[in-house]
């Protein structure tokens, strides 16, 4: 019986040994931001710099302009298949918002106040790009963003699409 309770404890010290081991030794999963960025990217993919982050965004196709907004925890890619269908026709412009895809969030940002902060990136991202008019998609979040651009330059966004969108107070519509 004694001999049995030795083994069993040298086979346990054995596997936990063996266990530990692999935990120590694995290989890390963590790639850096270049790698990244160098398999994520696309033909069409260009960086700015607002505050102090780069912020990744698409460009392509020609003709009337279609910015397309994520959701949240999304990323340009959710739209791949939108944008091949539309990009013989339109300009087709898709944002990794700060803080998801290839966009890093700015330090200098008020993560309390992130809409706030998102409003003013696109602020900036129309400017930028001198987008003056424009149809706007947007996804989730994206559509939250998009719908408060609406409301603030409806002389820009000549039309709106939103995709299972945030922002709107459901019991407001609903009610009476």
């Amino acid at each position: 019986m004694k001999k049995i309770s030795i083994i069993t404890l040298c086979v346990l010290l054995i596997i936990t040994g063996i266990v530990a081991y692999r935990i120590l030794n694995r290989q890390s999963l963590i790639l850096s931001k270049e790698l990244v960025k160098q398999s994520l990217q696309t033909p069409s993919s260009k960086f700015i710099q607002w505050k102090d982050a780069e912020i990744h965004y698409t460009d392509e196709g020609e003709g009337f302009p279609v910015l397309m907004i994520h959701g949240f925890g999304g990323a340009f890619t959710h739209f791949d298949d939108l944008a091949h269908l539309m990009k013989d026709k339109y300009r087709i412009i898709r944002v990794d918002l700060p803080g998801f895809g290839l966009s890093e969030y700015p330090s200098s940002c008020n993560h309390k106040a992130f809409t706030k902060s998102y409003e003013d990136y696109l602020n900036f991202f129309l400017d930028t790009l001198k987008l003056d008019s424009l149809f706007i998609i947007g996804n989730s979040l994206g559509g939250l963003i998009a719908w408060n651009a609406a409301v603030q330059h409806p002389e820009k966004v000549k039309k709106l699409v939103l995709l299972s969108s945030a922002g709107y107070d459901m019991d407001k519509v609903l009610s009476p």
